[in-house]
C-alpha cells in the first residue's frame, strides 16, 4: 500500500464519481493517514479501509471501492478484503472478551482461521483453543501451532473418515458453498471479482473428492 494520493487525483474522471463535503475529505485524509501510518498494524489499517468503505468516501475519486484500492494503495480488490475481514474476526474476538493481547498476531493468522472455519463461532472458539495451546507453548503463537489446533477439532476441514464404501465427502461441498457465497456477497456490493481465481479455488475444491 503506497501509490501516493497525487496518482489519484491525475487520473483521468470516472462516472458515478462524487465530490465530497469538507468533512468527508477530513475523514478520508485521516483515515488514510492510519493506514500509511500503521501497515504493519492489520487491525488500524483494516478499520480504516472499512470506514472508507462503509461511508463510501472513496466516491470522491472513484465510482467504486476496489477501483480506489487498486489505484490508491496498489492493492487487489481480494487483499483489502482480508484485512477488512480480519479486522470484523478482531472484533468478534474482543466481544468474546480475548484480551487485547490475546489477538492474532498477523492477518494470516486470522486468514487460517478463517478458511478452515466456516462458522464465525467455530473460529472464537478455535481460536480460544489456540491460546489455551500456546500456554502449553510457551506462549508462542504460529501457523504451525494453529493448523495443530483445527486438525484436532471436531469440525474441520476435509473429507469424512471411511472404512469401506467411499461416501460423498461434504467437506468440499461446504467450502464451495462458502466460497460461493463469499462470491455472491462481493457481487451484492459491486466489489471487483477475480473470476480466474474463483474458478481455481472451485476446481481445487472438487478435486479433493
Amino acid at each position: 500500500m503506497k501509490k501516493a494520493a497525487k496518482e489519484s487525483a491525475e487520473e483521468s474522471p470516472e462516472k458515478s464519481v462524487e465530490a465530497l463535503t469538507d468533512a468527508q475529505e477530513k475523514e478520508l485524509l485521516d483515515f488514510e493517514t492510519v493506514i500509511e501510518t500503521n501497515q504493519k498494524n492489520y487491525i488500524a489499517v483494516g478499520a480504516a479501509l472499512t470506514q472508507i468503505s462503509e461511508k463510501q468516501l472513496y466516491k470522491g475519486t472513484h465510482s467504486s471501492f476496489d477501483k480506489y484500492c487498486e489505484d490508491r494503495w496498489d492493492n487487489s480488490g481480494s487483499h483489502v478484503r482480508r484485512m477488512m475481514d480480519a479486522y470484523a474476526f478482531v472484533k468478534k474476538l474482543l466481544k468474546a472478551s480475548v484480551g487485547e493481547s490475546e489477538l492474532p498476531r498477523n492477518e494470516y493468522q486470522v486468514r487460517l482461521l478463517c478458511e478452515l472455519r466456516k462458522r464465525e463461532d467455530h473460529r472464537v472458539k478455535a481460536w480460544n483453543n489456540v491460546l489455551k495451546a500456546a500456554k502449553k507453548n510457551g506462549g508462542r503463537i504460529n501457523a504451525s501451532l494453529i493448523k495443530e489446533v483445527l486438525d484436532k477439532a471436531p469440525v474441520k476441514r476435509g473429507k469424512a473418515k471411511t472404512s469401506t464404501k467411499k461416501p460423498i465427502s461434504n467437506g468440499w461441498v461446504e467450502e464451495a458453498c462458502a466460497l460461493i457465497q463469499k462470491t455472491k456477497d462481493d457481487l451484492s456490493h459491486n466489489r471487483k471479482i477475480d473470476w480466474q481465481e474463483f474458478l481455481n479455488q472451485l476446481e481445487k475444491m472438487l478435486k479433493q473428492e
